[in-house]
């Protein structure tokens, strides 16, 4: 399997970072992996650097605070490396033992790629049952294109160059609008089965709210960008999410699974409604 190239964005929290190294580690050999700081001195990773040259990797910490965020993150490590094929994941999550030659397969025939998301094996039982088990397929949003998250991604080094890597305007979503620049470009996203991610989701109520009110505001600058391409919200859509968000605050009671499946939905209410008050949530 010829050398390929493993972005991981670091933000200011490393504290899982140790379970998706382990992870890489048997997978690594040969390959390259960059360390992308932004927010942390990359002084605070060098250990498992040393960890990933001991396993054979071609592995270096690079700083790239000088924008903060995770697209820039990825930009600076994407466009740092040599290899001809990027794989992208995170700090937080854990990999799959075949992530990386799934996926690299996957790429000698597709320009870009993604694979499967697991909830079970790092989340406790209360917090996976907010999701529906193993994602068997792509995601979709506004009845448009199918899409990866950049926890679980692989893109050829000349369709990055081509799209001239993630937007870092948009906050969140930069792996949804890079997926659908590409397949406008003539690179469908394909899905690869065979390529998993732990995927660890935020355990409280607060972060859960947040985070969902965050991807609920930017997701209007995400539609705004590719509504012209064909991505669509109606008045109807808005209405489904408060109806859900509703639904949701009345099985709160019911348990600790309950009461995160509402903060998600309440805070997608929210973020959606804060959209609208901001006048850049046009239908």
């Amino acid at each position: 399997m010829s050398r390929v190239a493993i972005v991981i964005p670091i933000g200011g929290d490393i504290r899982h970072l140790d379970a998706q190294i382990d992870a890489l580690l048997p997978q690594v050999r040969g390959h390259e992996v960059v360390l992308s700081c932004n927010g942390i001195d990359p002084a605070a990773v060098a250990t498992q650097v040393g960890r990933l040259r001991e396993a054979g990797a071609v592995a270096s910490a690079l700083d790239s605070s000088a924008v903060r965020g995770p697209s820039h993150a990825r930009n600076v490590g994407w466009r740092a490396v040599t290899a001809g094929r990027v794989l992208f994941c995170d700090a937080d999550d854990v990999v799959g033992p075949t992530w990386v030659a799934a996926l690299t397969v996957a790429l000698d025939e597709h320009g870009i790629v993604g694979g499967s998301l697991r909830f079970d094996d790092v989340n406790d039982a209360a917090l996976a049952r907010t999701q529906d088990g193993t994602t068997t397929e792509l995601a979709r949003k506004f009845g448009y294109l199918p899409f990866a998250p950049s926890c679980n991604l692989g893109v050829r080094r000349d369709l990055m160059e081509l799209l001239d890597g993630f937007d870092e305007s948009l906050p969140t979503a930069e792996d949804t609008d890079l997926c659908w620049r590409a397949a406008r470009a003539g690179y469908p996203i394909a899905f690869v089965p065979g390529a998993s991610v732990s995927y660890r989701l935020r355990a409280d109520v607060r972060s859960t709210f947040r985070q969902a009110r965050a991807y609920a505001r930017d997701d209007v600058r995400l539609l705004a960008l590719h509504r012209d391409a064909g991505a669509r919200w109606s008045v109807r859509d808005d209405a489904r999410v408060l109806l859900s968000a509703a639904k949701a605050v009345l099985l709160a009671p019911a348990g600790r699974t309950q009461r995160l499946r509402a903060a998600e939905r309440v805070g997608r209410a929210v973020g959606r409604v804060d959209a609208v008050r901001r006048g850049d949530a046009g239908h």
